[in-house]
């Protein structure tokens, strides 16, 4: 697979990723909600402003490091039919342990976040939600079973 090859798969299963916002609402419904807490907990907490804030807070954002990986998973480590043809891939139980990897330092932040949980709440199922997508569309693509 050439440079091109791959930067136009990843481009394409990133924008199928954050479709899967838009196409299932129950996701839609809890990106939203997510992102309305986050409002209201930066304006009730107002964590950038107290003296609790460390700047090693903002390693937060490092969850979104997950996105790029588990999308180029999918796209070097494509299967070549559906999942009845063939065993369940090495890149498929990859997908699954980055994902319960991801689940953990969610909580693993929010555990960090002492004095401003509610914030780091809202950031982690922000993202964990945009992670989902991510997943959702690597899963199919390592498996073989498209939607």
């Amino acid at each position: 697979m050439s440079v091109a090859q791959f930067a136009e798969r990843f481009w394409t299963f990133s924008v199928w990723s954050f479709g899967f916002l838009l196409h299932i609402p129950t996701f839609l419904a809890i990106f939203v909600l997510a992102c309305l807490s986050l409002v209201l907990a930066c304006w009730k907490q107002r964590p950038f402003r107290s003296a609790l804030w460390k700047r090693s807070d903002w390693l937060v954002l490092m969850q979104l490091l997950y996105f790029p990986v588990v999308i180029s998973l999918g796209v070097l480590y494509p299967a070549s039919g559906p999942s009845f043809y063939h065993p369940e891939s090495t890149a498929s139980r990859v997908c699954g342990v980055l994902s319960g990897v991801s689940l953990v330092t969610a909580g693993f932040w929010v555990y960090r976040m002492k004095g401003f949980r509610w914030f780091g709440f809202s950031v982690v199922a922000m993202l964990q939600v945009i992670l989902m997508g991510a997943f959702f569309v690597a899963e199919m693509s390592v498996s073989g079973d498209w939607l």
